[in-house]
């Protein structure tokens, strides 16, 4: 069910709110708890479409077809201890304590971060033709970010954030395009890809998968994993994510500019 909110989310951010597609999402994820008996002629009714759009809308988020999207729907529960943003108190300094935690993983970094992955990606960007920075959610920001801050230095890069569109991107890509993935969790590929054997072709990008994951560090079609290693809690990751795009931004114009002032 994780993979089905997280497509959903997804849509209604990038779609504009009078597409087809972001109707439906925004209906299924208002009543995802009250949909156990819904079929496809109730969800076409209710968004006031037709009942092909919604066989044409399971199909891009990834399903086979209807039947699969009221199954996934009727096996959803939602946890709201799953996404805890506070600290483990009720006091008045609760807020606090958190900014400390927060605080706490930013500085595990220094000590603990592989810098010298930080170099290789960033002369990465600069050698390959095609850079695609990829990512969902929580990661979006950041991935937008990271391509606003490597524009200012010269270097032009996709930033995807649509998910509906990252699986044909993915397909697409070849030896010469850089994939960079932002994912605390490291998740990403599996929520977009359902068998991740068809990243394993001959002529395969390469993939950077920055996480806090470290048993996802083996996936076989990941070059290179760069850890985080310090998350703990839910919240945290964003801005670990953040301040390892800084840093990439950072090295890399640091190291255009050198290369500039030694012409």
């Amino acid at each position: 069910m994780e993979r089905l909110y997280i497509i959903l989310l997804g849509i209604i951010q990038s779609e504009p709110n009078d597409s087809i597609d972001c109707q439906i999402a925004n209906y299924l994820l208002e009543h995802i708890q009250d949909l156990n008996d819904i079929t496809a002629n109730d969800l076409a009714q209710t968004c006031q479409v037709s009942k092909s759009s919604i066989s044409r809308f399971t199909r891009r988020v990834g399903l086979n077809d209807f039947y699969e999207l009221k199954h996934m729907l009727h096996h959803y529960q939602h946890d709201l201890t799953k996404f805890d943003f506070t600290s483990r108190s009720d006091n008045k300094n609760s807020m606090i304590q958190y900014i400390e935690t927060v605080s706490q993983h930013i500085q595990d970094l220094r000590y603990m971060l592989d810098f010298d992955a930080i170099d290789e990606i960033t002369d990465d960007i600069y050698y390959y033709p095609k850079v695609i920075i990829a990512g969902s959610l929580q990661a979006n920001s950041v991935c937008l970010s990271l391509q606003v801050d490597l524009f200012s230095s010269g270097k032009v890069v996709q930033a995807k954030v649509k998910y509906t569109e990252l699986r044909e991107i993915i397909d697409k890509a070849d030896s010469q395009t850089l994939i960079i993935v932002l994912s605390s969790t490291g998740r990403f590929f599996q929520r977009l890809f359902v068998r991740d054997q068809r990243l394993l072709k001959k002529d395969k990008p390469k993939i950077y998968l920055i996480t806090a994951s470290a048993k996802l560090n083996q996936l076989p079609y990941v070059d290179k994993a760069i850890n985080l290693h310090t998350l703990s809690d839910y919240a945290s990751g964003t801005f670990q994510l953040e301040l390892i795009a800084n840093l990439i931004a950072r090295r890399y114009n640091e190291k255009i500019r050198t290369h500039y002032f030694d012409q």
